[in-house]
């Protein structure tokens, strides 16, 4: 009945964290209070006519406990470690923390052999006490500090994550172990959101990562008054820069016993000696849980051939290390030790195994998806240990349940579920497969994990690679008995024999080149033949009740082949003793499994969201949220239209994380058109990404030479006097003109592409105004040339994020939009959008509707005739109470 309880216990942790609102104490004792009256009732009333159901009511009280214990677990463990910074985030503050890790360092033989370095470093602190500051301007040469309040933090140290960027990577860089004391600036872990990607601010939040921020490059004055601030006896150690710098002190070396150091120590070992192969990005990932120097292809080759998994320290990782160390400790014992009357094999095996696995949580930096790893193979020693006969259902409860009591935020990581539903699907496949050949086995298994996970596939990546089969098939089985056996001792090896090691490194490097040469041609295939499903974001709603569903159909499938098998014969999913059933009982469970079955494929047709069909008139109007910057998708009934592609930073941009994920959930159609609306990188900085994974026809900008396009592209400046009608849909170019372009004295802003896109006719008509960064002097001008083309605008992107130098009085007076949308940063350093442009919005007759990209997230709105309707907002649809809300209304 343990079965129930942790049924009960997972779904009460994951509605815990799905709940927009933080539930109030008052109302948690009083569900609490109710649901044990009904347990108690329950419990007295298993007598009478109920006593042949008592079973039943005996594992419904088992779920309902769970439910219980589950919701409360969730409660208390969120509110003693969920702290966040209060005044301390978005301001500076000078920040005493110790390195957990670091994250993203090159070796130098990586950057000479051309390795693609990180764009930032991360810093992984634990912050023992904090105390916010702010510059005030004075009138002498050096700025005034105004302090506040120093928080301490006893017994809960809060994660902080700090960037570094390139120009700081070359200091003397902080080291795993030391205490520093930083000037900081902390952020909110705050993260865009946007439809069909992952939820960056939840992955941070299962993380513990209570704030973000970086090491702001201080004037020499501003360095001056911060040092005066710091521990006066460590301040000979550092002299005041010339130019810009970060400020920062070390305050005690790193412990020579802390494990963390060691690790660091090893990482650097092996990277000075194998960090040049092509390959030391999966190495690094596999062996470390360091993940940071796959690049996004690298990322999309994986997602694409469904073999993502491999590059996570999963349970199946974990038991491949487990079960070498209790071969080796196997190979000691035949060695000698079977002399020793105290000790046993089993024992034996299993302590090889858990001295082994544990050394790879310490190599993997004991991160959340390894100790989830660790804790499921423990589970399973735990019957070898205690001489019981192994029950995998029992053993699979008490992990899932040992896991989510250790940390109950794992139900928000993809991989807690589904680590547990293979495991789940392994167990019930096995007996089927008992004497059957090797190779019918694992492709039994292979086709049931495929098609078996294929609902939280889809529920969590909205995309279903047909190829991952035959990927998995070859993949699996190498990595899990040939490459990672070998990469481990390989590593052992450069640990204490390193001149060994070299053949070792070899052969990985060879086996995984070959690895990687299979799944590129396998992804290229696949791509010829369409075999990747797309489908739209599906709610949990629906991934659960087509679980449910399989689930029913299977007990069905279940009870039919008991009933018809001789009960003395063993069946190939029960026991013996399970299979005995009269013509009433089967009868009875055969319509409740069917009834089950119905109704949960009634509810997942019903719940199951297609996507949008358009016709002539009609188009979407997708916004990305894409921080302080811009990016816009118009889909009309056959054709696809971009305009801007948001910021860049380093290696990385923000189309990775808001179109290309919406662009693939979309069947990766041709861009027909890409307008650029000027070269500032906060619009045109994923141009060089979107041109690599795209196929774009033709491209619109004001400054194509600043775009360094293929040679090979189709493309011409826009200019005013350009249109074109897509499926009755109107787009219309208003700015720049001839002149304009021509005109060196004009800003980048002002030569913006200014598009509007219309729909309808007379009072049915509904459009859209796209101006970029417009200023104000571009709006007056516009306003001119172009008046009437511009009377009453229904949607219009506030021009240049809501500067207070754009969206002037004549222009949105002229205008008059209904809606008015920034497309700004979270609490961004140019409080965008501006107060003076929100009180100018308060003098107009009719003032606007307002939308934040930073506040509602990437958002979709649906344009026809004499209709405009806002279908979507991202982070509002999928709002948690712990997500990072505005201090306003609008930023």
């Amino acid at each position: 009945m343990i079965y129930y309880f942790v049924i009960g216990f997972t779904l009460a942790l994951s509605l815990f964290y799905a709940l927009p609102w933080w539930p109030s104490l008052g109302i948690t004792i009083v569900s609490i209070s109710l649901a044990l009256l009904g347990v108690t009732w329950m419990v007295n009333k298993t007598v009478g006519p109920l006593r042949p159901y008592r079973p039943v009511l005996a594992g419904f009280r088992n779920l309902l406990a769970g439910l219980i214990i589950g919701m409360s677990w969730g409660f208390w463990q969120s509110f003693f470690s969920f702290q966040p910074l209060g005044e301390a985030l978005n301001t500076h503050a000078l920040l005493t923390a110790k390195v957990l890790q670091v994250e993203g360092t090159p070796s130098p033989a990586s950057l000479s052999a051309g390795s693609v370095a990180p764009s930032r470093i991360k810093l992984h602190l634990s912050v023992q006490s904090m105390q916010p500051f702010r510059w005030e301007k004075s009138s002498e040469s050096a700025p005034l500090l105004r302090w506040q309040p120093e928080q301490t933090f006893a017994w809960y140290l809060p994660i902080v994550q700090i960037s570094l960027t390139p120009q700081q990577i070359s200091a003397r860089l902080p080291q795993v172990g030391e205490t520093w004391r930083f000037a900081a600036k902390i952020k909110s872990p705050h993260s865009s959101q946007n439809f069909f990607a992952s939820d960056y601010e939840t992955y941070l939040f299962s993380q513990g990562v209570a704030a973000k921020g970086y090491l702001p490059l201080y004037s020499p004055t501003q360095q001056q008054a911060l040092y005066a601030a710091l521990t006066p006896s460590l301040q000979t150690d550092y002299s005041i820069s010339s130019g810009r710098q970060w400020v920062g002190q070390r305050l005690q070396p790193a412990s020579s016993l802390d494990w963390r150091l060691w690790r660091a120590s090893f990482i650097k070992r092996l990277q000075d000696s194998v960090g040049a192969a092509p390959f030391w990005r999966i190495y690094q990932a596999l062996l470390f849980g360091e993940r940071d120097l796959l690049s996004a292809d690298d990322w999309l080759l994986l997602q694409h051939t469904g073999t993502l998994h491999l590059m996570a320290i999963s349970g199946l990782h974990m038991a491949i290390v487990a079960g070498l160390g209790a071969l080796m400790f196997k190979g000691f014992w035949w060695l000698g030790l079977y002399r020793l009357r105290a000790i046993t094999l089993p024992h034996l095996m299993a302590f090889g195994a858990l001295l082994l696995a544990s050394f790879y949580l310490l190599m993997s930096g004991g991160s959340i998806p390894t100790q989830r790893a660790w804790i499921m193979v423990v589970s399973a020693l735990v019957f070898i240990v205690l001489w019981r006969r192994f029950q995998p259902w029992t053993a699979l409860a008490i992990a899932a349940l040992a896991v989510l009591f250790w940390d109950s935020r794992a139900v928000l990581s993809p991989g807690f579920w589904l680590s547990f539903a293979a495991v789940a699907l392994i167990f019930i496949t096995l007996p089927s497969l008992k004497n059957r050949p090797a190779w019918q086995s694992l492709l039994a298994l292979q086709f049931l994990l495929t098609f078996g996970l294929a609902p939280l596939m889809i529920g969590f990546f909205q995309q279903l690679p047909l190829m991952g089969l035959v990927a998995n098939l070859i993949a699996v089985p190498v990595v899990s008995l040939v490459a990672l056996p070998l990469l481990f001792i390989s590593a052992l090896l450069s640990l204490i024999l390193p001149s060994l090691s070299a053949p070792f490194w070899w052969f990985n490097e060879q086996l995984w080149q070959l690895l990687w040469w299979i799944l590129q041609a396998l992804d290229a295939m696949q791509g010829r033949l369409g075999a990747r499903l797309v489908f739209s974001e599906q709610s949990m709603i629906w991934v659960l009740a087509l679980l449910g569903a399989a689930f029913a159909l299977w007990r069905l499938w279940v009870e039919f082949w008991n009933r018809r098998q001789p009960i003395t014969s063993v069946t190939p999913l029960l026991p013996v003793s399970a299979v005995s059933h009269s013509k009433s009982s089967w009868s009875r469970f055969a319509s409740l499994w069917l009834g089950i079955a119905l109704l949960t494929i009634g509810v997942a047709g019903y719940t199951y969201q297609s996507a949008p069909r358009l016709q002539a008139g009609q188009f979407l109007l997708w916004v990305f949220d894409v921080g302080q910057g811009l990016a816009v998708a118009v889909q009309t009934e056959h054709h696809l239209l971009l305009y801007d592609t948001g910021p860049r930073w380093g290696a990385s941009s923000a189309v990775d994380f808001s179109v290309l994920p919406w662009w693939r959930a979309q069947g990766s159609p041709e861009v027909e058109m890409m307008v650029v609306s000027h070269s500032d990188n906060d619009h045109a900085g994923g141009v060089p990404r979107l041109m690599t994974q795209m196929t774009v026809k033709k491209v619109l900008s004001s400054q194509l030479s600043a775009l360094n396009l293929p040679s090979e592209q189709l493309s011409q400046p826009c200019q005013q006097g350009q249109t074109w009608v897509w499926d009755q849909v109107r787009f219309a170019m208003l700015a720049p003109s001839t002149s304009e372009l021509a005109d060196t004295r004009l800003s980048d802003n002002d030569r913006s592409c200014v598009l509007k896109i219309s729909t309808g006719q007379g009072q049915q008509a509904r459009s859209v105004l796209l101006p970029g960064d417009l200023t104000a002097e571009g709006e007056a001008r516009l306003l001119r040339t172009q008046g009437a083309a511009l009377q009453k605008i229904t949607l219009l992107m506030a021009g240049h994020h809501g500067s207070h130098h754009s969206s002037s009085l004549a222009w949105l007076r002229t205008l008059n939009p209904d809606w008015l949308v920034f497309s700004a940063g979270y609490q961004n350093g140019f409080d965008f959008p501006n107060d003076a442009l929100l009180t100018r919005l308060q003098t107009l007759p009719s003032a606007p509707n307002l939308l934040n990209t930073a506040c509602s997230g990437a958002q979709r709105w649906f344009f026809a005739p004499g209709q405009v309707t806002l279908q979507e907002e991202a982070r509002k649809s999928s709002e948690k109470w712990y997500y990072q809300r505005c201090l306003q209304q609008i930023k």
